[in-house]
């Protein structure tokens, strides 16, 4: 019989019989290539089930031992898992099934003299309720954007732009989300859906993605699908609708100009501009006119906040309040939000920060060596970091998050036959929603973040 009837060590790389020492690194690495909070995983997450399987299996050093023997291949304690369903993506919106969804953010800028505030509007979208989405958040930059100092002009130019044009998305995460709905339709026996989505993903530059999707087309035009079915891009630019989305975002600041600057009654009475006319009060010396300017209220400039002279890069610890250690737990953090993060690790009694890490827009950090405790996350994210390069500048962009649910790091140990194992936890957050997830983190006071 196989030393590896169920494909265990073939899952994690590794010959037949491999110590448990190999096991344990290979899960460490493909965990984190696999996870399906990741961008990357295209497969809903089936393959990081699989290698989570092996691990569990392989980790038992009593089972271990009998499957290297080939005597665990029927045992009914390990029974083979019939593969995960999977589903397709929903729009969170209306909750309808989408074949072409999109993860878009549309902007609202809210302003009032010398305050500013903008937020995204983000969700996966089906085309009409981004439809939706976008005329909203256009007209209510419009209408109430434009009025603070300075970024109220700046953030309602830039973000009405930004909606017509279609809102924010990254492209990848859309790719993954089709590569679900592919693989998904598949399953579910439908040829023709599967079929197109996996034609437009064949361009992609992900060649894994090419391949499968080459092999959905070809697996279903052998059972007498049309391989060249096609899918109408929903999501094609109108320049039409560009248009009146930039006209509604530029309405409501033009016809405030054009009232400011419209001709007053005189210029209609056909009176020379030397010559007043008969009963016009004149005044008697020009000093009036100069005593009414020494009394207008004179315009304040306000000098802006010093910003980071030299940003952290990619990873940087802020504060670090861990005892020296060898060894401990990892936290691994994705940032696919908008813009830089600060990720702290707070103790959940006391509220103390243990540490606190920079994650740059887009990149992946970690924190590893955390000792065994219960610890709060928490992270804020913004565009801007202040003087002393630990936390952002309350310009109206940034804001702060604590995943709900405080996080039990416990180190495990297990005998094995050379001795005992020790075993630590290795947690990732991915910095923004992921679909069908169900965690959901809770806005929090920006002052209560940077607290130490």
């Amino acid at each position: 019989m196989s030393a590896d009837a169920r494909g265990y060590y073939s899952a994690l790389g590794l010959g037949a019989g491999a110590p448990i020492d190999a096991v344990r690194s290979a899960f460490r690495r493909l965990a984190k290539e696999c996870h399906p909070d990741r961008p990357s995983c295209v497969d809903g997450g089936q393959r990081f089930r699989r290698i989570a399987e092996a691990y569990e299996a392989l980790s038992n050093a009593e089972f271990k031992a009998a499957y290297d023997k080939g005597t665990a291949a029927n045992d009914a304690s390990q029974p083979s898992q019939p593969p995960p369903k999977v589903e397709p993506i929903k729009c969170e919106v209306c909750g309808g099934v989408t074949a072409q969804p999109r993860r878009l953010a549309f902007w609202r800028v809210t302003s009032l003299i010398l305050a500013s505030h903008k937020a995204p509007v983000q969700k996966i979208f089906c085309h009409k309720c981004a439809s939706k989405e976008q005329w909203k958040s256009t007209v209510w930059t419009s209408l109430l954007g434009w009025w603070g100092i300075p970024w109220g002009p700046i953030w309602s130019v830039a973000n009405g732009i930004t909606n017509a044009t279609g809102g924010t998305r990254q492209s990848a995460v859309d790719e993954a989300l089709m590569w679900q709905n592919a693989v998904a339709f598949s399953a579910r026996g439908d040829g023709s859906l599967a079929i197109g989505l996996s034609n437009i993903l064949r361009k992609s530059d992900n060649s894994k993605v090419a391949q499968h999707a080459a092999e959905i087309i070809q697996f279903f035009a052998a059972r007498g699908f049309d391989p060249t079915t096609t899918l109408k891009d929903v999501w094609k630019r109108s320049p039409v609708r560009i248009a009146a989305l930039l006209a509604t975002a530029f309405a409501v600041p033009a016809l405030a100009v054009g009232l400011i600057y419209l001709p007053g009654d005189g210029a209609h009475t056909g009176t020379s501009a030397s010559t007043p006319a008969v009963g016009a009060f004149t005044p008697a010396h020009s000093q009036v006119g100069q005593a009414a300017a020494t009394n207008l209220p004179q315009t304040t400039t306000h000098p802006r906040e010093p910003t980071c002279a030299s940003p952290p890069l990619n990873g940087d610890l802020l504060i670090d309040h861990r005892a020296a250690a060898k060894e401990g737990h990892e936290l691994d953090i994705e940032n696919g939000t908008s813009g830089d993060a600060i990720v702290k690790i707070r103790n959940a009694i006391g509220g103390r920060v243990l540490a606190s890490f920079f994650v740059a827009r887009g990149q992946t950090a970690s924190l590893a060596d955390i000792p065994d405790g219960m610890y709060t996350i928490q992270y804020a994210t913004g565009d801007q970091l202040q003087k002393n390069c630990h936390s952002f500048v309350n310009d109206g962009s940034t804001s702060a998050n604590q995943f709900p649910e405080p996080e039990t790091f416990q180190t495990r140990y297990e005998e094995v036959p050379d001795g005992t194992q020790v075993i630590y936890s290795r947690l990732t957050y991915t910095l923004y929603p992921v679909p069908q997830g169900n965690v959901h983190p809770n806005n929090i006071d920006l002052n209560a973040f940077d607290q130490p």
